[in-house]
């Protein structure tokens, strides 16, 4: 009798020692749950506020507690990829991954992104594609709606755009994407009106600034009425500030537009080297490089360029036209006629843009 209370009272003991043990790991777990979500929450906040260093700092540290925690490195990813990091965040979405049973929305948005920034339009179109069937927002549809921009797709560009505008009318990309639009067709009061829009939402948008400036300068071109000394003056203000804001290829490549088209030829030379270096891969700056040697008539220098362009972006009728142009001056007849009749079947309009024998 006294052996078997002895070994109840052990078992009892046992009991009661692994419970208050397990206890105390939920406990911990509890606790490290705790600290993800005030972690998760405050990198969220961080990410909105476009404070993304910040944000970066708070998922290095939810990691550091629980290094399988799939969507910290897809976040993570998403915040390397707002500050230019493209590598971290490929490295960032191959880690989560395999800690994922089914991809999320955010992973598609991510990979999507970084599809976009390395030239891979096609694969970024898919990724956009399986973030919005898991779940649409006017964030992923003006990202798509960029990408659709880059493939030529314009008809489907401005369908996402309408699709993002009617989910939240406050998303200043869809009006960046609206200017860039209306400044390609020769519509600048709307790329104006489109690119304040972008700005009032966000004015940290230095390519919609940069678009703004030269719109303002083609308007002036072309209207004889204006004060031209005044309106210079307005839309230099507005290159400069685009430059202030933040120096992308995208604003070096408008100034540089600007001063090829006022005769400046060396300065546009200038800013499309700087483009490039930005943006090696960037076939409308390669374009505008090359038109800038043309008029210096470095037109050995200016075919490399053009070459570039096309070989980046095969697709635009004003690229070949260009390039027929450089192999004009170089004497290179049957190329160039080449070239003149690819851009014909690209877009007639150039159809009566060809120099006569």
């Amino acid at each position: 009798m006294l052996k078997n209370t002895k070994r109840l009272l052990v078992i009892c003991c046992s009991l009661l020692l692994l419970g208050g043990i397990l206890a105390g790991c939920t406990n911990v777990e509890e606790q490290k749950a705790e600290q993800i979500r005030e972690k998760e929450s405050a990198a969220q906040t961080f990410y909105d506020n476009k404070q993304y260093a910040e944000a970066v700092a708070l998922y290095d540290q939810i990691v550091a507690i629980d290094d399988q925690h799939a969507d910290a490195y897809v976040k993570r990813a998403l915040s390397y990829i707002a500050m230019g990091n493209i590598e971290k965040a490929q490295l960032d979405l191959k880690r989560a991954e395999p800690l994922m049973q089914t991809p999320t929305g955010a992973y598609y948005q991510a990979s999507g992104l970084t599809y976009r920034a390395n030239k891979q339009f096609d694969q970024a179109l898919e990724s956009f594609d399986k973030a919005l069937a898991i779940g649409e927002s006017s964030t992923l549809f003006a990202q798509r709606a960029w990408v659709n921009y880059d493939l030529h797709q314009i008809d489907a560009a401005q369908n996402d755009l309408i699709s993002a505008l009617a989910l939240d009318a406050g998303n200043a990309n869809i009006f960046w994407l609206k200017a860039q639009l209306a400044a390609d067709s020769g519509d600048y009061q709307d790329a104006i009106d489109n690119a304040n829009r972008a700005l009032k939402l966000d004015k940290s948008l230095a390519d919609a600034q940069a678009i703004k400036g030269y719109a303002m300068y083609k308007l002036a071109s072309v209207d004889a009425g204006s004060s031209t000394n005044n309106i210079d003056t307005e839309y230099k203000k507005e290159l400069d500030a685009a430059l202030k804001t933040e120096k992308t290829a995208t604003v070096y490549n408008y100034i540089g537009m600007v001063a090829l088209e006022v005769g400046d030829y060396q300065t546009a030379y200038d800013n499309f080297t700087k483009a490039i270096e930005l943006d090696n891969r960037n076939a409308k700056v390669q374009n505008s490089s090359a038109m800038a040697l043309h008029k210096l008539g470095k037109n050995e220098e200016a075919l490399v360029d053009a070459n570039t362009a096309i070989t980046l972006d095969p697709e635009v009728a004003e690229y070949y036209y260009n390039r027929a142009q450089i192999l004009d001056a170089l004497n290179l007849k049957s190329a160039a006629t080449r070239d003149y009749n690819k851009a014909v079947e690209l877009d007639k309009k150039y159809a009566d843009m060809i120099p006569k024998e």
